[in-house]
């Protein structure tokens, strides 16, 4: 799909209020939320990372706090057939960017997490994105399930977040009694997880995992929805939850493995990239993608990018040995 702009005022680019910096051609570019020393959109390039590895031709999918939009025009631009993006306010970039690029999505504000299935109906999607969501949710693992509620059976979900990334234990920190390093001044951050407890929480909620990229302290992982029995945990403990927790009367919460078991509707979508955990370096990181803009700055502000994040991969080594 060929980016066109059109002849529409473009002044709003200049005095709006920008999350993601976007490049929309024609040397019409957002700043973003980050100085020109932080590559930008860097968060989600473990996004990009996943998504460049999946054929989403004739796929329906859903962007969860889309804000400015660019992950929910690229995956218009990557073909996909239908477009869904949410978010908790409006934000008018978004609207004046579908209409620069006549791009048709459906964009509904205000919405929040628990409140998606009841938007949605019956209606079941092919790939879920939910990026820089789960760190400001109250109850993490029931965003999670809710994700996974929405998906058709083999549907994706590419999760992106804050994590604990030199922490080996499945712990999760709350963030608002945390004084230490890794805690977040931000009054809408809560939970900061380490990498076991993010993808423990995703086979506790019947998602297999397939691939994960670390960006310093973000993780990204693409998750296939499956029956709680084709998850193959390493850990048995997950088993015996999916096979025993409803039996009990006294212990019971919203999931419902019976019904994901028998759930009949499937998608066709494929992940097609390596099956690995991998570190970006993001001084080093280009992208193919549309709409991600070059990272222009001067060499010495690359190099101290560059040990900067030399000294996350190493972390992040040491925490997975």
């Amino acid at each position: 799909m060929e980016i066109q702009t059109t002849d529409l005022d473009t002044s709003w680019l200049e005095d709006s209020n920008w999350f993601h910096s976007i490049d929309y051609g024609n040397d019409l570019i957002s700043r973003g939320r980050f100085s020109k020393k932080v590559p930008p959109n860097y968060t989600i390039y473990g996004v990009y990372e996943l998504l460049k590895d999946i054929d989403l031709r004739d796929m329906t999918c859903m962007d969860i706090g889309t804000m400015d939009g660019i992950v929910a025009l690229t995956l218009k631009n990557l073909g996909a057939k239908h477009v869904i993006a949410t978010d908790m306010a409006k934000c008018e970039t978004f609207v004046k960017g579908c209409e620069l690029l006549n791009y048709e999505i459906e964009y509904k504000t205000p919405v929040r997490m628990d409140e998606i299935p009841e938007l949605l109906g019956p209606q079941k999607l092919d790939l879920v994105v939910n990026a820089g969501i789960l760190y400001h949710v109250l109850d993490p693992v029931e965003t999670l399930r809710i994700c996974r509620g929405i998906l058709k059976k083999n549907g994706l979900l590419i999760l992106e977040t804050q994590y604990l990334f030199d922490e080996r234990r499945p712990i999760m920190s709350f963030n608002p009694y945390d004084n230490g390093r890794r805690g977040n001044p931000n009054a809408n951050t809560f939970w900061r997880a380490g990498k076991k407890t993010i993808e423990g929480m995703l086979e506790l909620n019947a998602f297999k995992i397939l691939s994960t990229v670390s960006v310093n302290g973000r993780f990204t992982v693409v998750a296939q929805a499956c029956d709680p029995a084709q998850v193959d945990s390493k850990y048995p403990k997950m088993k015996n939850v999916h096979e025993t927790y409803l039996r009990d009367e006294h212990y019971r919460e919203r999931v419902d493995y019976d019904g994901l078991t028998k759930e009949k509707t499937s998608s066709d979508i494929k992940y097609l990239g390596e099956r690995t955990d991998r570190f970006i370096f993001r001084s080093l990181y280009k992208s193919n993608m549309p709409f991600q803009p070059v990272w222009r700055t001067g060499k010495a502000n690359k190099i101290k990018t560059f040990f900067n994040d030399l000294k996350f991969w190493i972390s992040t080594k040491i925490a997975r040995i």
